[in-house]
C-alpha cells in the first residue's frame, strides 16, 4: 500500500545535539545501497532506481511552514537499465540529470516517527543528512523541534542532489 507522508530533511557536516540524540538510539536497520536518481530542472519530483526497482515520488503539497507531503506513485520492477532514463526523457522532450548515489542509511523510530540519519556520496560531492517523516505533520514538527531544528529550514533530497551537481533551475528568460 502506498501512503503519502509528510517529510522534513536537512543537510550538513554535523548536527550537534541531534547527532548526540541519534547516538543514544539503537538503529532499527542500517542499509547501504547504490542508487540512480533521474532529476528534472522543472520539479523536485524524482525517479529512483534501487535494487532493480523503480520508485517515483511526487511532491503533492507544501505546508505554510515548509513541510512537504510526498506521495510514492510507482514502485515496480525495473526492466530498463539506468542509461535508459535519458532516452525516455529525450522522447518526452524533458532534460534530465542522472546522478549515481551511494547511501549509508540508519533508520530509527523517535516517538512513533520515522527518522533517518544518512551519508550520501555522489560524483559531485558528499553530504550528511537527517530526515523525519510521518503521515502526521504535527508529529514531524514536534520531532524536528525536539531535535533542535527549525521546521522552515527544509530541503528535500532531489533538490540537494541538483544543487551538488550544479543542475539548478533554468535562468530566467
Amino acid at each position: 500500500m502506498i501512503i503519502p507522508r509528510w517529510e522534513w530533511r536537512t543537510f550538513g557536516d554535523g548536527f550537534g545535539a541531534a547527532d548526540r540524540r541519534f547516538d543514544e538510539l539503537e538503529a532499527e536497520a542500517v542499509r547501504e545501497t547504490d542508487e540512480v536518481y533521474a532529476l528534472s530542472r522543472l520539479t523536485d519530483n524524482s525517479l529512483k532506481l534501487r535494487d532493480e526497482l523503480v520508485d517515483v515520488k511526487v511532491l503533492r503539497e507544501v505546508s505554510p511552514d515548509g513541510l512537504e507531503r510526498w506521495e510514492p506513485v510507482l514502485k515496480a520492477h525495473a526492466e530498463l537499465p539506468p542509461g535508459s532514463f535519458h532516452a525516455l526523457a529525450e522522447g518526452l522532450g524533458v532534460e534530465v540529470l542522472t546522478v549515481r548515489v551511494h547511501k549509508v542509511r540508519a533508520h530509527y523510530r523517535i516517538d512513533g516517527c520515522m527518522a533517518e540519519r544518512s551519508e550520501i556520496s555522489t560524483p559531485h560531492g558528499e553530504r550528511r543528512t537527517i530526515g523525519i517523516e510521518s503521515e502526521d505533520p504535527d508529529l514531524v514538527r514536534t520531532i524536528v523541534a525536539g531535535l533542535g531544528f527549525d521546521v522552515t529550514h527544509n530541503i528535500n533530497l532531489p533538490h540537494e542532489l541538483k544543487l551538488l551537481a550544479g543542475f539548478g533551475s533554468p535562468a530566467p528568460a
